[in-house]
């Protein structure tokens, strides 16, 4: 049994604005989920990529119930986690744990770093005295920081030191899935591999799973096992990493491929660059009928229009959501 199994996710947003109507007020909805399915085995991990916007962070925040999806089910060791109540939610949540992108904003500015990790390990693994101090020196040693600054606040560090602290934190409670949400995209450049590093090495080490999110297709080379490509709330690819790096078999993928600077050029049949896409993404608040993203595809057909294409193995492990895909 797969660790964590995501089925036909949806979730929207409503959105109320006012009318032109006296009195009134127009009703309108987000759709930020549409239908996404996803498996991630124990130990494996799965980076989900994609423009700002398509709803990636929403998948992770879903995930950790920090929103509840429209509809859908969401499966934790077969267990359904929307559906559980406070107390069995309460004993799950130390086993998934999720950093955040805004090393800034997700640590406590009036707690040390001490009292943060303090607290989860008081609360999760009921530590106290010389345990609890141990145990502290250990999360500090493993995130790279030193045990001298645990009496320090978070203003006291710099980006990259303040998502240590967010990564030790989040594996204080010792879990079995961790989400990482774009957790290198507010760092600068020299940082950003240190961090990447650290989480591939912490993941090696401990066994853990991990959904690894980012729009960046180089990070996600390096760290993932598998990949998954969102467009508008869905998911359109899913390959094993080098499978889809080597070959790409949806057009947003292959345009996804060939914007980067540091990997092999996707080419089309003609011997150019793959074509870039017509306009501009559509928005979530009136998604196109059929395909999302039959718009902007220079290989749409009519078809596309009307029939939304549902994920198909093309190749063991390698699914798209797009019959027009280049043939061999």
């Amino acid at each position: 049994m797969p660790l964590l199994q995501v089925k036909e996710l949806s979730l929207s947003f409503p959105l109320r604005r006012r009318s032109l109507r006296p009195g009134k007020k127009d009703s309108l909805e987000i759709r930020a989920l549409d239908r996404v399915s996803l498996e991630l085995a124990t130990g494996e991990v799965l980076g989900i990529v994609g423009e700002s916007g398509c709803g990636k962070s929403t998948l992770a925040r879903s995930i950790v119930r920090l929103e509840r999806p429209s509809s859908g089910e969401i499966l934790f060791r077969g267990m359904n986690i929307h559906d559980l109540p406070a107390g069995k939610l309460r004993a799950l949540r130390p086993e998934i744990q999720m950093v955040f992108q805004d090393p800034y904003a997700s640590l406590n500015p009036r707690m040390t770093v001490y009292d943060t990790l303090a607290e989860v390990l008081r609360v999760h693994r009921k530590l106290r005295g010389r345990d609890l101090d141990r145990a502290i020196r250990d999360l500090m040693g493993k995130a790279g920081l030193a045990a001298r600054f645990v009496r320090k606040y978070p203003h006291e560090f710099s980006g990259g030191q303040r998502q240590r602290i967010a990564i030790a934190r989040a594996l204080a409670p010792e879990p079995s899935l961790l989400l990482a949400d774009e957790p290198v995209s507010a760092l600068d450049v020299s940082i950003q591999a240190q961090i990447i590093n650290l989480l591939g090495d912490l993941q090696r080490e401990q066994g853990l799973a991990m959904i690894f999110i980012s729009h960046d297709l180089g990070v996600v080379r390096h760290i993932a096992h598998r990949v998954a490509v969102m467009y508008l709330g869905r998911i359109v690819e899913s390959a094993p990493r080098e499978d889809l790096f080597r070959e790409p078999l949806h057009p947003y993928t292959r345009l996804l491929l060939s914007a980067m600077p540091d990997v092999d050029a996707v080419i089309s049949e003609d011997g150019e660059r793959f074509v870039q896409a017509r306009g501009e993404p559509p928005s979530p608040l009136n998604p196109p009928e059929g395909c999302v993203f039959h718009p902007r595809c220079p290989l749409a057909r009519p078809e596309c229009s009307k029939e939304v294409p549902g994920l198909v193995e093309k190749k063991p492990g390698h699914r798209v959501a797009c019959p027009c895909e280049p043939e061999e």
